[in-house]
């Protein structure tokens, strides 16, 4: 995992391995809005959405029931800072 500023952002991914479900929590210093990214091991975008986080511990669940197994990155992209990791699908 990479991450530019872990004192104002955060994340952790789990499980890891995940079956149908992942979740994630983002903790931030303070409010801002990201973009949460998925991509395959091709490099397919599989999910992109914008979401507003408050200031602390914000949870999100990706719901995959619909992917294929296999090696999968995100990124979490904020206004100043960048988290990217890796996480494999049962």
């Amino acid at each position: 995992m990479i991450i530019v500023d872990e004192e104002q952002f955060a994340c952790e991914v789990y499980p890891n391995p995940f079956n149908n479900t992942l979740s994630l929590n983002i903790i931030c210093e303070k409010a801002e809005e990201i973009r949460i990214e998925f991509y395959n091991l091709l490099g397919r975008l599989k999910i992109s959405e914008k979401v507003q986080l408050v200031a602390g511990e914000n949870i999100r669940v990706v719901r995959t029931r619909e992917w294929e197994s296999g090696l999968y990155t995100y990124r979490l992209i904020g206004k100043e800072n960048l988290i990217v990791g890796k996480v494999i699908k049962k």
